[in-house]
């Protein structure tokens, strides 16, 4: 598996807060359009609703695309997120505003890890089923993948949440079916 990593943090780094009266944007597009960017909340933190991360599945910031809505307090935002955009692209705008930050008061701000990774197909595709569960499996040779399954013969977009997130390894198992559930399955 081909993949680059970074580290991709607020203005204060990874040992201070950030500042306020802040407006950046960050675009994270692979040299290699076969790679999608992979970002992943490793630690977040804001004061208030006020001061917020926004993720965009894009190059250039297109509310149609925002990922969730605005990610402030103490959360994971996002937790893992692999970008679907025809260029593998995914971006970020971090707002805060004018109100004094609290003083003496944890670090705020955010650590998110940034990797551009290879997406493979997965191929030799199987799956066997029981009464209300299929199990599935396949080759490929990526560390995980996430798998979209449907009773219609619908594609998943680029806002379609997989079922499965980065499953480890090439199989994964569905459940909660009805009986004689016909499923479309599609992993990347």
């Amino acid at each position: 598996v081909s993949q680059s990593r970074y580290y991709f943090y607020d203005n204060g780094g990874n040992y201070d807060t950030y500042s306020n009266l802040q407006d950046n944007k960050v675009i994270f597009t692979p040299a290699d359009n076969t790679y999608k960017i992979r970002a992943t909340v490793e630690a977040f933190n804001t004061t208030d609703l006020n001061d917020y991360l926004q993720l965009y599945n894009d190059d250039s910031l297109t509310p149609a695309n925002q990922v969730g809505g605005n990610y402030f307090g103490a959360t994971t935002a996002f937790g893992t997120y692999t970008s679907s955009f025809a260029n593998g692209s995914l971006s970020f705008r971090f707002v805060s505003n004018g109100a004094p930050l609290p003083a003496g008061a944890a670090i705020l701000g955010y650590r998110i890890k940034i990797e551009a990774v290879k997406c493979t197909t997965p191929t030799a595709f199987t799956g066997n089923g029981s009464v209300d569960t299929a199990s599935l499996s396949w080759t490929g040779f990526a560390t995980g993948y996430d798998v979209y399954y449907s009773t219609s013969n619908t594609a998943p977009t680029g806002a379609t949440v997989p079922q499965v997130v980065n499953s480890a390894g090439t199989t994964a198992t569905v459940t909660g079916l009805a009986n004689s559930t016909t499923l479309i399955v599609t992993g990347k």
